[in-house]
This record gives structure tokens, C-alpha cells and sequence, in this order.
């Protein structure tokens, strides 16, 4: 089963995520495979600095994913900065990465196999919706998306106009779960606490994607139900004080 992340709000932020298929050779949806905008900066042969970091004495593998990520311009210098990151947190002997070790004794190794694509013909919309028992809840462009227990050389999908990338959406208001909805302004995109398109959400969702990988998270839906977002609070209850410090002492250095 694919994983799709979503996120939505109750009073607080919470995750939804639809199934559908992401590995390689089990995503059926081709036109969407390699699908991003150009940048015009995207010529350069050379892989992005970022995805040097973490990587001691890369492999042929690491290399090819370097190069992979050299050519999505922008978007792959994202994306090489934050798996650097990760890549840091899974190195230290800390809460996280004993978590993760529980569930595959290298995570390193799995996280460093990983593959990534973007997407961009998928949703840009924030949808809000009033719920009686629950309050206002809203469901935010789905950020990634990974095959559960996918292992090594597994793929994760990065959706251009979700909170990886973007800090705001319009929202869409609706008066139930299936009725026509109107635009309603913009309103900022988060992960949990952390607002979309930083380096904290950034590894958050990376470091969530690796937790369905390698069978550390449930699986969950596209459904309204919360329990994406109780599998992100888990992460984030291993993991917040190793993505703090990392995302803060990569600020404190400039970057």
C-alpha cells in the first residue's frame, strides 16, 4: 500500500494519508513519475553540495541518488539538504534512531537507498470543513507519500504543492465532507506545530515516510480519522528533540 501524506487540523494540525502504490515498480501511475517544473538551473552535471552531508565515503547507490536529486534543480538542493539531515539524526545514538532500529536494525542504510520523485499534478488546496463534534478541521495537500514496510531502494514521492515545499494554500471552505467548496483566502500549511516549507516539517515528513518503510509506523488514510497524525505525534514523540536541534544548529550555521 502507497502512503499518502496529508495534514489536517483540529483545534490542532493532523495527517491523513490515501493508499495507492509509489515503489518503482509498483507505482501505476507513470505520467506523474517524473513530472516537475524546469529550472532553469538545472543543467549543472554536478549534484547538489547538500547531498554530500551524511554521506561518508558515498557508495555508487548514494551517488546515483546525488544525481537524481541534481536534476530537479531547486527542488532536488531541498530535498538533498533535508535527507543530509536525516541522514545526521539516524547517525547519533539518540531516541530516534534507536526507535527506528527497533523496527530494521539500519535505518541508515534504508534511508541512504531512498529514492525520490516529484509530483505535480496533484491537489494545492487546503480544504476546511466544520464538524460538529470535532470543530473546524482542515485537510492540507498531501506532502509524501511511500509503500508501507517498501524497504531498501523504496521511493518517496514529494508533492510540489505540499508543505515540503510551500508555506501557504487557499483555502477551500466547505459546508460538509463532499459538498462544492468556495475559495476562502489563503492559510499557512503545517506539520504538527512546525509551519510547512522549514526545515523542521521538512524532516518531520521525511523521517515519518521512513518510519511506513521500514514498518515502524501503521499504515493510514485519506480518511478524516486523525491517524496520520497520531503516527506523525509518534514520530515527533522519538523524534522532536533530535529535529530541533538538527534544524537549529543547521539556522545557526547560515543555512
Amino acid at each position: 500500500m502507497g502512503k499518502y501524506l496529508f495534514f489536517a487540523l483540529a483545534v490542532v494540525a493532523f495527517f491523513a494519508e490515501g493508499a495507492q502504490p509509489s515503489g518503482r515498480a509498483a507505482h501505476n501511475r507513470s505520467c506523474e513519475k517524473n513530472g516537475f517544473p524546469p529550472d532553469t538551473n538545472s543543467s549543472d552535471p554536478e549534484p547538489p553540495v547538500a547531498a554530500l552531508e551524511g554521506e561518508v565515503q558515498p557508495s555508487q547507490d548514494a551517488q546515483e541518488i546525488m544525481m537524481e536529486l541534481s536534476g530537479f534543480g531547486k527542488y532536488g538542493d531541498t530535498i538533498a539538504r533535508a535527507r543530509g539531515q536525516v541522514l545526521e539524526i539516524l547517525q547519533r545514538g539518540n531516541a530516534c534512531s534507536a526507535w527506528f532500529q527497533e523496527a530494521d536494525h539500519d535505518p541508515i542504510g534504508v534511508f541512504r537507498s531512498l529514492h525520490f520523485e516529484l509530483i505535480v499534478s496533484e491537489p494545492s488546496y487546503i480544504y476546511g470543513i466544520r464538524d460538529g463534534d470535532r470543530g473546524h478541521l482542515y485537510m492540507h495537500p498531501w506532502a509524501a507519500r511511500s509503500m508501507e514496510n517498501g524497504g531498501r531502494n523504496s521511493v518517496i514521492q514529494l508533492n510540489v504543492n505540499g508543505p515540503f515545499f510551500s508555506r501557504t494554500a487557499i483555502l477551500m471552505q466547505q459546508k460538509s465532507i463532499g459538498t462544492l467548496a468556495h475559495a476562502s483566502g489563503y492559510r499557512q500549511l503545517v506539520i504538527s506545530s512546525y509551519t510547512g516549507d522549514t526545515p523542521k516539517a521538512q524532516l518531520t515528513i521525511l523521517l515519518h515516510e521512513l518510519g511506513h518503510i521500514v514498518g515502524r509506523l501503521p499504515e493510514d488514510d485519506d480518511s478524516w480519522d486523525g491517524r496520520s497524525s497520531r503516527n506523525t505525534l509518534e514520530v515527533l514523540r522519538h523524534c522532536k528533540n533530535a529535529i530541533d536541534v538538527t534544524a537549529h544548529n543547521r539556522s545557526r550555521g547560515g543555512d
